[in-house]
């Protein structure tokens, strides 16, 4: 028997489309509607209904190069730190991580601060300091990011990372029966299959936490998702 395909929905297509329609449900014909993403795929996701309404017209915004980042770094630092407290070399790197990993500054804000708690007058912030900074804000941001989760965002969470700590392929099968196992030990109703990979899996995408792809089980012919933690499994774990 073939397993049926398992289709996200697109949610932002979604919210764009009943946006888009704003001027309508408010009999008001100059709404402007603004959308701003970090996404540069955003428009090949919108399907045809909310396109035909949705004519957007793209203002591209490109990234900060090393040496941009650099100097908003250079600036801050002026600003909120003694003069000469901070090598110039920590701040090159810093600058460089947000470019190599994705990050943005922000998290290059809160790892300069962090490299400089303990400092004594007349230390100096180095590069040893941003790496190490670098490792405990990345912990506590993700101890942050799970302490936030809801009941069911964290079972289907810790569901994904049990199998693949076992190197379990975490397909959507078999990640929903130890979800609702996990769920019936902790005397919680489980949502349906549908709900769980269409929105909880979709806000974990979100928030980083996990990747889904759709793939084949073995020997069928049919497809699910697989889903993926983005973190060590085991790490995941526990929290």
């Amino acid at each position: 028997m073939k397993q049926s395909v398992m289709r996200k929905e697109d949610s932002v297509d979604s919210l764009i489309y009943m946006m888009s329609r704003l001027d309508e449900m408010a009999s008001k014909p100059d709404v402007l509607l603004v959308i701003i993403s970090n996404d540069n795929t955003l428009l090949k996701r919108l399907k045809e209904p909310t396109m035909s309404k949705f004519r957007p017209v793209p203002i591209y915004f490109r990234d900060y190069n090393a040496n941009e980042l650099k100097a908003i770094l250079m600036d801050r630092v002026e600003k909120a730190f003694i003069p000469g407290s901070v090598d110039e070399a920590a701040i090159s790197l810093l600058a460089a991580l947000i470019k190599r990993e994705g990050r943005d500054l922000r998290w290059a804000f809160r790892v300069l601060l962090q490299a400089a708690r303990g400092k004594r007058k007349g230390e100096k912030v180095t590069e040893a300091d941003i790496w190490r900074a670098r490792e405990s804000v990345d912990k506590d941001v993700l101890k942050e990011t799970l302490n936030n989760l809801n009941q069911h965002q964290l079972m289907f969470l810790w569901a994904i990372a049990l199998l693949r700590s076992r190197e379990v392929p975490a397909m959507s099968g078999y990640v929903y029966q130890i979800y609702k196992a996990l769920c019936d030990e902790n005397d919680i109703l489980p949502y349906t299959m549908r709900h769980l990979t269409h929105y909880i899996g979709v806000k974990l995408e979100t928030l980083g936490l996990i990747t889904a792809k759709e793939s084949y089980y073995r020997n069928s012919r049919g497809r699910a998702l697989e889903f993926n933690t983005t973190e060590d499994p085991t790490t995941c774990l526990l929290y």
